[in-house]
């Protein structure tokens, strides 16, 4: 028999496949350990991926209470270490952020830090950004280029 966690995880996998962020599914929130316990061990020994890892448990709320300023705070900690995948999940935090409004200059500076390391993803969430002018000058040019 499922436990609530189960079908939580199981429903955001769902979502997420459906919704075509499959590459998220390779990256930290599935790759450590499930016990927070752990998780909290290793940020502690300096695991940047479990920095992001544990930011992602808190956006999410899988196996901790949801709360967007501790994953915010996880996010900008393994971004400062250079994380891409923090970087980008960061971004999309104060491009979506439903408790404030968008924060797009700061979203799209980790969009471009993310997308300068390769990361697929934030290169076109900044295409977009040029498209539309949000939070940088808007440039078709530049679109084009990410």
């Amino acid at each position: 028999m499922l436990n609530a966690s189960s079908v939580k995880a199981l429903l955001f996998s769902v979502a997420i496949g459906i919704s075509g962020c499959t590459s998220f599914l390779d990256y930290g929130l599935w790759n450590k350990p499930d016990s927070i316990k752990v998780l909290r061990q290793l940020v502690s020994e300096g695991d940047v991926g479990a920095q992001t890892a544990l930011g992602q448990r808190y956006e999410t709320g899988i196996g901790v209470s949801r709360d967007l300023d501790r994953a915010k705070r996880f996010y900008i900690k393994a971004s400062e270490r250079g994380d891409p995948l923090a970087m980008f999940l960061l971004a999309q935090l104060l491009e979506s952020d439903n408790n404030t409004a968008p924060d797009y200059q700061r979203a799209a500076f980790y969009y471009t830090a993310a997308a300068e390391m390769g990361h697929a993803e934030a290169q076109a969430r900044l295409a977009h950004f040029y498209e539309q002018g949000w939070g940088v000058p808007q440039s078709f040019e530049l679109a084009n280029k990410w």
